[in-house]
């Protein structure tokens, strides 16, 4: 795949996926783009239903495609910008969700995703969540699946050592050559 080109998801379907960083998540629904090949940093990705990436092709549909990007990271920042309350947030994610996709969808999805999400706690999710929900997010059945990084990078150490010379006193002629040597390199500039 050429380095420029961009991954949107299809619009034909109601699917998306949630893109998990360490402390917030991002919502990327029916036509919007996702990234380029390049993009990195995502500690889990969880696909709802099942999104088909698609390539963007050609300037129109590339804007197309991050203008729904944009759509709904907007869509999102309404629903959290919705109350200061926490469980207020959670349930109006929820609801938005349950409308868009069906409720046995949005059961699956984990409670931490939820959280980052909307910027709540886990427990807030588990606290407004109905209770058949939470039976529902261990009982896998494909709509919602979640893919993790393989491992995860080691920090990066240089491969080499600083050497250090030993301290060495300068004497009379060494003060004195080095002093002729900047006033040559100063006369040279002028």
């Amino acid at each position: 795949m050429p380095s420029d080109s961009l991954l949107a998801i299809s619009e034909q379907k109601k699917s998306g996926l949630i893109l998990c960083k360490t402390y917030y998540a991002e919502f990327v629904g029916p036509g919007a783009a996702v990234s380029t090949p390049e993009a990195e940093g995502y500690t889990a990705v969880i696909t709802i239903g099942s999104p088909i990436l698609v390539t963007a092709q050609g300037w129109e549909s590339r804007q197309r495609a991050y203008g729904r990007r944009i759509q709904w990271m907007r869509w999102l920042e309404k629903i959290t910008h919705h109350s200061d309350d926490p469980q207020a947030r959670v349930e109006k994610l929820i609801s938005s969700f349950e409308a868009f996709f069906s409720s046995e969808i949005v059961a699956k999805i984990p409670d931490d995703v939820l959280a980052l999400l909307v910027g709540a706690l886990p427990q807030t999710v588990r606290a407004v969540r109905p209770p058949s929900a939470e039976s529902a997010s261990k009982n896998d059945s494909g709509a919602v699946s979640c893919w993790e990084p393989i491992a995860t990078p080691a920090p990066v150490t240089p491969s080499y050592q600083l050497a250090i010379a030993p301290e060495r006193t300068l004497t009379k002629s060494d003060r004195a050559s080095k002093n002729s040597s900047r006033i040559t390199s100063l006369a040279r500039s002028a």
